[in-house]
C-alpha cells in the first residue's frame, strides 16, 4: 500500500516558527516536493536539504518509492516548532530494521529532544465518532553537528488498526518531527505523559485521572485482558482541532491518547476528568475481536454503558446526569436497544443509561463486566448477554425502574420532560357525565413502558366517583405487564398506585385540586430475539358508586353533670351518646329516623338524626339528632344539637367529620340526657357538660347494602 509519512520538524517551546522556505520546487497539495527514491531490499539514503533518511539493508523486503515533501501545516505544535516539517509518501506499512532520520534544527533546545513521528488515525471521542488526525510517537533525539538524530523501531505489524471497529483513518500518513521540551516525560503505572511546560500544573491531575480510571474499568471486570497493546499508554498534551477536549486511539502499536492543551485548566479539570474516563470505557470496549462491535445493538448499549460510567468520573457534589440524556428521555422508555434503525441507536444509548444505572445499583457494577467478558470473546447479542447475567426476571426490576424513572429519582428527570411526550393518542378528556369509559390499544415493545394521561376536567363529577384501569395484553403471561399509576399536578408525578387493575378513588377531589391521572402501561417481557411487540388494551372506566345512605354521630368522653330527683348531684368524666340511622339525600342534607329498632344490649330505640353539609368543603354545617330508647323498665331520652364540624377523610365508601379536644364543645352547642324509672319516676338527668383533651365528636357516613 502506498504510505505517506509527514517528518514533524523539531520541535521547542522556547522557539517560534515552524517551516522553511518552499523554494520553487514541484507543489503537491499545497507542500513543496524536496527529494524522491527508490530504495530496496539493500537500503539507501534519501537525502534532501536539512533531512536524511537512512534504511539500513534488510529493512525492506522489496522497492519503495519515496518522495519527500515539506509540509505547509505545523500539526498543532506552534511554537515548539525549531525546525521545518516533513511529509514523506511511500515508507511501507511495515519494515524490519530500525530507521534513523536526521533532520536540521533552529535555535536553543530545552529539555529532552525528540523525533516525533505521527501516523494518520481515527480518533474517537465519546459518541463512538471518529475523526481523523495525526497520532504521535515520540523517539528520543541526538543533537549533531546542527542535526537531530534518532532511531525509528521496526513496525512488525501491518495491523494499523489492530482493534476491531478502530478503522484507519482516510488516508495513510505517518508524521516525522524532531521536538524539543514538548516532550517532558511523567510516567505512572500505565500511561506515559508527554506535554509542554505551559500545563505542567495539570499534568498530576491527567496522570490521577486515567490510572483512577484504569482501576474502575478493571473493578467492575470490563479489564484488558484481550488487548492489541502493551503499558504504558501514551498520552500526548497537544493542540488538536475538534471539539472534544481528549480523544483516543487503539492500534497493535499502542493506546494513544490525546490532550488538547488549551483545556488544561482548573475549571475545565472536571470536564477533562469525564472525557478522559470515557476514553479509557472506550478503549475497554474495543478490545473484543469481532466485526459485531459496531452492530446497531452494540453501539446503543455501548453509549448506554459509557454514558452511565460518567457519574464514576465525576465530583459527586456537582454531577446531575449523563450528558447525552437530556433531549433523550423518552427513549428510556420505548424498549430494548435492539434491532432498532441506525438513526435511533446513539439517542437510545443516552436514554438507557439510567437503566444500566438502575441494574448497577442493584446488582453492581460488575454487572457491566460480566456482559463484557462474552462479547468480548463471542459474537452474542449484548442484551441478550445482560438477561443470562441478571439473576432475576424483569417483571422484579424493570417496574421498579420504571417508577424511579418517571419519579425523578434518576438524574432528576422530570415528569413534565416525560409527559410532553404522550402522543395524542394516549390522552382521554373526562369533561362530562358521559365521559365513562374509553380503551388506549397499543403495540408495546419489550421492557418497556408507555405513559398515558386521563385529564380530570368534570367539576360535577360525583364525590364518590373512581376511576378503574386495567391492562391486558395478548399472548403475554399476566407477571409480565403491569400498571403504576400517578397523579400529576404542575408536571409532578405522585404515586398513586401499582399493580392490575388499580383503582384511583377520590376523582372529586382530585378535580378540584387540579391533577390529572398518569397510568403508566409497563411491559416486562423479554424473548429472543427481542423484536416482537405486545399487543396491550389499557381500559380506563369512570364509575360512581351509590350515595352514604347510612351515618351516626357519637359524642364521647364528655365530661357531664348529673342531677336526680333526690336533688344528688355528681360529675362523669367518660359520658356520651350515639346517634345512628340508614336515611337518604336531600340535597346536601342527610336525614335518617327510625322506629323500634332492636338493639344488641336490649330494649329498642327509636329516633332521627339530621346533618347538613358543605358540598365544596364537606364540612357540617348543622347536625342534630334524638334519640328515645326503652329497655328493662327504663326510658333513656338523649339528644345533641351543633355544627361545624370539619372534614377529615373519605374513602370508597366512607366519610369521616370529626373534631375532637375541648373544641369539640364548640360544635355541640346542646346535649341532654335523661333516664326515668318507669316503675316510680325517679330520674337523672345531665344540666351541665364540657370537653376535655379525651372528647370527640364525630360525623361519620357510610354505604351499606339494603336488602
Amino acid at each position: 500500500m502506498k504510505r505517506t509519512v509527514l517528518i514533524l520538524a523539531v520541535l521547542t517551546l522556547t522557539i517560534s516558527g515552524c517551516g522553511g522556505d518552499s523554494g520553487t520546487s514541484p507543489q503537491t497539495g499545497g507542500d513543496t516536493q524536496l527529494a524522491a527514491d527508490t530504495i530496496g531490499a539493500g537500503g539507501g539514503t534519501l537525502v534532501a536539504d536539512e533531512f536524511e533518511l537512512t534504511v539500513p539493508a534488510g529493512a525492506f523486503d522489496s522497492d519503495a518509492e519515496l518522495t519527500l515533501y515539506e509540509s505547509s501545516d505545523d500539526h498543532g505544535f506552534g511554537t515548539s516548532c525549531v525546525s521545518r516539517f516533513f511529509r514523506l509518501e511511500g515508507l511501507p506499512e511495515t519494515f524490519d530494521d530500525a530507521l534513523t532520520v536526521r533532520i536540521g534544527y533552529e535555535g536553543t533546545l530545552s529539555g529532552s529532544t525528540y523525533v516525533a513521528v505521527g501516523e494518520e488515525a481515527a480518533f474517537y471521542d465519546e459518541s463512538g465518532e471518529a475523526s481523523d488526525d495525526f497520532l504521535y510517537h515520540f523517539h528520543l533525539a541526538t543533537e549533531s553537528s546542527g542535526y537531530l538524530e534518532a532511531s525509528i523501531p521496526p513496525r512488525a505489524s501491518a495491523a494499523r488498526n489492530a482493534a476491531p471497529g478502530l478503522r484507519a483513518a482516510s488516508e495513510t500518513e505517518d508524521v516525522f518531527a524532531a521536538v524539543s521540551g514538548v516532550g517532558i516525560n511523567k510516567s505512572s503505572a500505565h500511561f506515559r505523559i508527554r506535554y509542554p511546560l505551559s500545563v505542567f500544573a495539570h499534568v498530576d491531575d491527567v496522570v490521577n485521572y486515567l490510572e483512577a480510571a484504569h482501576d474502575m474499568v478493571v473493578s467492575i471486570g470490563m479489564g484488558y485482558a484481550g488487548m492489541p497493546w502493551s503499558w504504558p499508554a501514551t498520552v500526548v498534551i497537544t493542540e488538536f482541532i475538534g471539539k472534544s477536549p481528549t480523544r483516543y486511539h487503539a492500534s497493535s502499536r499502542g493506546l494513544h491518547i490525546g490532550v488538547k492543551t488549551s483545556v488544561l485548566t482548573e475549571i475545565n479539570l472536571p470536564e477533562v476528568r469525564r472525557w478522559l474516563g470515557n476514553n479509557m470505557v472506550l478503549s475497554a470496549m474495543s478490545i473484543p475481536n469481532t466485526a459485531e462491535y459496531f452492530g446497531a445493538d452494540n453501539i446503543a448499549w455501548n453509549i448506554a454503558v459509557m454514558s452511565y460510567m460518567q457519574e464514576l468520573w465525576a465530583d459527586p457534589g456537582g454531577y446531575t446526569g449523563p450528558t447525552g440524556l437530556v433531549g433523550n428521555e423518552s427513549y428510556t422508555m420505548q424498549g430494548l436497544p435492539i434491532g432498532i434503525p441506525e438513526a435511533s441507536r446513539v439517542p437510545y444509548g443516552y436514554g438507557w443509561s439510567p437503566v444500566v444505572k438502575h441494574l448497577a445499583g442493584l446488582y453492581g457494577n460488575t454487572l457491566i463486566g460480566d456482559v463484557y467478558k462474552v462479547t468480548q470473546t463471542t459474537d452474542k447479542n449484548p442484551v441478550k448477554v445482560l438477561f443470562e447475567k441478571i439473576p432475576d426476571p424483569a417483571y422484579n426490576w424493570w417496574p421498579q425502574f420504571v417508577d424511579k424513572f418517571v419519579t425523578g429519582q434518576y438524574y432528576g428527570v422530570e415528569g413534565s420532560v416525560l409527559l410532553s411526550h404522550v402522543a395524542s393518542g394516549d390522552k382521554y378528556t373526562i369533561d362530562s357525565a358521559t365521559d365513562t369509559l374509553t380503551t388506549f390499544y397499543g403495540d408495546l415493545p419489550q421492557v418497556s413502558a408507555r405513559m398515558y394521561r386521563v385529564y380530570l376536567d368534570y367539576a360535577l363529577i360525583s364525590e364518590n366517583a373512581s376511576l378503574e384501569l386495567s391492562l391486558t395484553a395478548t399472548d403475554v403471561n399476566e407477571d409480565y405487564y403491569t400498571l403504576i399509576v400517578y397523579k400529576t399536578r404542575d408536571g409532578v408525578l405522585e404515586l398513586v398506585g401499582s399493580g392490575n387493575p388499580v383503582t384511583v378513588n377520590g376523582l372529586k377531589d382530585l378535580t378540584v385540586a387540579g391533577y390529572d391521572i398518569v397510568p403508566v402501561a409497563v411491559v416486562s417481557y423479554n424473548d429472543e430475539p427481542y423484536l416482537d411487540d405486545v399487543s396491550t388494551a389499557l381500559r380506563c372506566r369512570v364509575t360512581s358508586p351509590p350515595p352514604y345512605n347510612w351515618a351516626f354521630i357519637s359524642f364521647n368522653s364528655v365530661n357531664a353533670h348529673f342531677v336526680d330527683s333526690y336533688d344528688n348531684d355528681w360529675w362523669d368524666n367518660t359520658w356520651g351518646g350515639m346517634w345512628e340511622g340508614t336515611g337518604s339525600w336531600n340535597g346536601n342534607k342527610f336525614n335518617a329516623s327510625w322506629t323500634n329498632r332492636e338493639i344488641p344490649s336490649g330494649g329498642t330505640t327509636s329516633g332521627s338524626l339530621t346533618i347538613t353539609i358543605d358540598p365544596e368543603t364537606r364540612d357540617v354545617t348543622s347536625f342534630r339528632a334524638r334519640r328515645t330508647w326503652l329497655s328493662i323498665g327504663f326510658t333513656f331520652v338523649d339528644s345533641i344539637v351543633g355544627g361545624n364540624v370539619p372534614f377529615d377523610y373519605q374513602t370508597a365508601g366512607h366519610r369521616l367529620c370529626q373534631t375532637v379536644g375541648t373544641g369539640a364543645c364548640s360544635s355541640a352547642s346542646v346535649y341532654a340526657y335523661k333516664r326515668v324509672r318507669d316503675e316510680t319516676g325517679v330520674w337523672i338527668e345531665v344540666d351541665n357538660f364540657n370537653c376535655q383533651p379525651a372528647t370527640y365528636l364525630t360525623m361519620s357516613f357510610w354505604y351499606e347494602a339494603v336488602d
